[in-house]
């Protein structure tokens, strides 16, 4: 998987998926809402969607630096330390939520509640 391969990703297309998925009677995706936070926080996103899994990587930056997310429903084939800063779902280190990815991203970028506000 290529960095070149991830599509930037608008608040615009998160709250058009979020319409879509509600007209349908679904939820919003996970990864969605991550990414729409991020958005909302001023940082830049770009999405990896894998052709073979469900999995979505997500790539945020401050413009300076960059945090990649993995987004899965199913443990990594190997998890190696520099596939990605974070994974969302079940890994081998057991599981973590989307709001667990929204602190540690906050963390990284030094973005705490008062400036996120």
């Amino acid at each position: 998987m290529s960095r070149r391969q991830a599509e930037p990703i608008a608040l615009e297309d998160i709250q058009a998926m979020a319409r879509y998925a509600l007209s349908r009677g679904h939820s919003h995706s996970k990864w969605a809402v991550y990414c729409g936070a991020m958005l909302r926080l001023g940082l830049s996103v770009s999405v990896y969607k894998a052709l073979t899994t469900k999995s979505k990587y997500i790539y945020v930056s401050n413009g300076r630096k960059e945090y990649k997310v993995r987004f899965s429903d199913h443990r990594p084939n190997r998890q190696r330390s520099d596939d990605c800063d974070f994974i969302v779902g079940r890994s081998h280190l057991g599981s973590s939520s989307t709001r667990a990815a929204i602190e540690a991203t906050k963390e990284y970028f030094g973005i705490n509640n008062e400036t996120a506000n």
